[in-house]
């Protein structure tokens, strides 16, 4: 191993990093802290007031309350946004000048959403590395695009589809997928086999209203877990479709969602938000099909078509009248082929790969 590095992973300023985490960002900045952290390294997280990573994680306070406070001329200005965003731009502003004038990282490593922590890369010392969480803002790829190649940070992202997106804008974008330690989360020998589970924030683009539906159409019980944001839509949507067989466990730790989705036989992921559909969320769920011989995993993203993590195609039934699995090899009676119980097809994986569709990890 090299010599240790001084390491500054930034997060959003949005929310604290800390359990249970708000999404699978803050998973991401988690897992990333502590697995640099076991390497030796010197890592600190820079994230809002209230995170906590646990012993040898250090926190470097940053968030949308800055304290800036602007004058009655500034406030009379037609032209300015809303408070919110400029309290954020403020706060990272003054982080930023702050490590220019006085350098305290080797390599800075950016996850948040904000344009100014890729405009500023060149002037604070260091190696600079953004990962890119979501398709294009406006923001962001007017920041990358004012940068000379030579000047910008590293990009990368969490998925070949974020990637691919992201280098119709700029060049040179890696994808590094998605990972979790498989050792925090255990698999049940006698997993409940009537149980079907769906993790994520309960929001419209992440589709949970979905979920109850597919999962009841098939004849599951299925448990959510995930904090409620935007509880107009969770009175609207979700609430109305909560019973017996569709239940809500609440914001879970860790510990807790992987206990949860260790019980289960199946996983839902209903997310309409391509870029990042191999997601932080989609691996706990995955986590269950890598008992090959005993479990099936079931995507069921509505739409007529998905692509596999292996470049083929498989074609769902929509309607979901009957329980449609997307098999695991060895249940299936070709390893090339896909089956379900809906009228459908499937075109052959490329040699070596599964058909279980876009959440496939190979055994």
């Amino acid at each position: 191993m090299t010599a240790p590095l001084r390491i500054g992973l930034l997060a959003t300023a949005r929310y604290p990093i800390v359990e249970p985490f708000t999404g699978g960002l803050a998973s991401h900045v988690a897992t990333l802290a502590h697995g640099l952290a076991a390497r030796g390294h010197e890592v600190t997280v820079i994230a809002p007031d209230g995170s906590d990573l646990g012993p040898g994680i250090d926190v470097l306070p940053i968030g949308t309350a800055s304290g800036l406070e602007f004058s009655a001329a500034a406030r009379r200005d037609a032209s300015m946004l809303a408070e919110p965003f400029m309290q954020e731009h403020h706060a990272y502003l003054c982080l930023l000048t702050a490590l220019a004038k006085e350098p305290r990282f080797d390599v800075l490593h950016n996850h948040g959403f904000h344009y100014l922590p890729i405009a500023m890369a060149r002037t604070i010392p260091g190696a600079h590395v953004t990962t890119l969480h979501a398709p294009p803002t406006p923001w962001q790829e007017s920041a990358a695009k004012c940068l000379a190649p030579h000047e910008r940070p590293l990009f990368l992202t969490v998925s070949e589809t974020n990637r691919r997106i992201w280098s119709r804008s700029i060049a040179g974008v890696t994808s590094v997928p998605n990972g979790i330690d498989l050792s925090g989360w255990p698999l049940a020998e006698t997993p409940d086999p009537d149980l079907a589970v769906w993790t994520g924030r309960i929001v419209p683009e992440k589709g949970p209203h979905f979920a109850i539906d597919a999962a009841r159409r098939a004849g599951y019980r299925i448990v959510l877990a995930g904090p409620t944001p935007d509880r107009e839509f969770f009175d609207a949507e979700v609430a109305p479709r909560l019973d017996a067989s569709a239940e809500l466990a609440g914001h879970l730790t860790q510990a807790e969602l992987a206990e949860l989705i260790g019980n289960a036989s199946v996983a839902l992921s209903t997310s309409s938000f391509a870029a990042t559909s191999f997601s932080k969320c989609s691996l706990y769920l995955a986590r269950i099909s890598l008992l090959i011989s005993l479990r099936k995993m079931i995507w069921l993203r509505f739409c007529t078509e998905v692509r596999t993590a292996c470049g083929g195609y498989i074609r769902l039934n929509t309607s979901l009248s009957s329980k449609a699995f997307l098999t695991s090899p060895s249940s299936s009676s070709s390893p090339s082929r896909a089956s379900s119980s809906s009228s459908g097809s499937s075109s052959p994986a490329p040699s070596g790969c599964s058909s279980e569709g876009i959440l496939s990890i190979p055994a």
